[in-house]
């Protein structure tokens, strides 16, 4: 958490301000979410999920703010080996992106980078939920993305984004040190 303030005011410091030409859109969105974990067990496989959300595009020309509040489901799955206690993980993201936007009549290709804290929503070991204790309640991370917007400042868009975790999701000290790592295909309506 005491990454997401200063970057956030980063941010905020970065844009020019507010007048006739600000302009701020929401969008939904969602898609594919392909996650895994670092240092996973040789029976763990990357977990197919999704993502779904909102947001907000804050603008005042090329460069925005665009905060998130995402749903994602991260973790792992095994293979039905021995070590079938694969953590699967559900969180409520809330990415602070830096946007920039080439503003072109009927394309607007993007990219954006940001800071991400997720609040863990579910976990399961297996079929089981989780015991207390073993898996942290957050997840910090940073975002890395682009996409386009197709039709204006309203329209379809699609996107790429590549998420890190930068902290241990397990809460024991077992010496595992394991970062979500997780690639979103998303497609969405800004209105």
């Amino acid at each position: 958490m005491r990454y997401l303030l200063p970057a956030v005011l980063a941010c905020a410091l970065l844009l020019p301000g507010h007048n006739a030409s600000a302009q701020t859109t929401v969008g939904l969105k969602g898609g594919l979410s392909f996650s895994t974990l670092t240092n996973k067990q040789p029976d763990w496989k990357s977990r197919t999920g999704f993502a779904a959300g909102i947001a907000l595009d804050m603008r005042a020309g090329p460069i925005g703010i665009q905060p998130e509040l995402l749903y994602v489901q991260k973790g792992v799955k095994s293979d039905g080996s021995p070590s079938s206690d694969a953590p699967k993980l559900d969180y409520a993201e809330i990415p602070v992106l830096l946007k920039v936007t080439i503003p072109l009549p009927a394309l607007q290709p993007f990219v954006y980078a940001g800071p991400s804290v997720g609040f863990r929503l579910s976990c399961k070991l297996g079929e089981v939920d989780c015991a207390s204790g073993v898996i942290k309640s957050t997840d910090f991370g940073a975002a890395l993305g682009g996409g386009i917007r197709l039709g204006g400042n309203k329209g379809l868009t699609l996107e790429g984004r590549y998420m890190w975790g930068l902290k241990d999701v397990h809460d024991l000290t077992s010496g595992v040190d394991s970062r979500t790592r997780t690639f979103l295909v998303l497609a969405g309506v800004s209105l």
